[in-house]
């Protein structure tokens, strides 16, 4: 998962990765599942986040796109976390809005949302995700087992704990 936003140290026994869309509204709380996720297993665990941008209205790839950039300022995380907070009102504007809130340099931010670098990283997930076969969001993988989670939360602190448990982790 080289050249994708990460969060959680580089060496963590076990990575979680995450397939989503801006505009899925489970994909919002997976958001805020996450950073529960990621304070409760800091030293144990990375999370991965691809995007998957399957809404046809368009909106979600441009936000991805921008999310690519923000990325190259070192605030993929916070850019991604507003997105996601914004969900109810993302536009095509969006993107520029949030690295203007945000304080980027937006010179740099508008130069790099035309370039091929935000699109093939976008791509790059996308092709990935269909070759897992993924249809839907937000779609997990810890360690490269697929999850099918009911409870998300609850089932995603279960199966963690089973990996860390099954190796001698706390």
């Amino acid at each position: 998962f080289d050249g994708f936003p990460g969060k959680g140290p580089v060496d963590a026994p076990r990575t979680l990765v995450e397939f989503a869309d801006y505009q899925c509204p489970h994909c919002q709380r997976a958001a805020e599942v996450l950073r529960r996720i990621q304070d409760r297993f800091a030293d144990d665990l990375r999370i991965v986040f691809m995007d998957f941008p399957v809404n046809p209205s368009g909106i979600s790839r441009t936000v991805a796109l921008g999310t690519a950039c923000a990325d190259n300022q070192g605030k993929f995380w916070a850019f991604h976390d507003l997105a996601f907070s914004r969900q109810a009102d993302l536009n095509a504007e969006s993107p520029l809005q949030i690295a203007n809130e945000l304080e980027l340099d937006t010179e740099s931010f508008g130069s790099c949302m035309n370039p091929n670098f935000p699109l093939s990283r976008v791509a790059n997930s996308e092709r990935e995700a269909k070759r897992l076969g993924l249809s839907g969001t937000p779609t997990f993988f810890l360690n490269g087992r697929r999850l099918h989670l009911h409870d998300m939360e609850a089932d995603l602190i279960e199966e963690i704990s089973k990996e860390l448990n099954r190796n001698g982790h706390s």
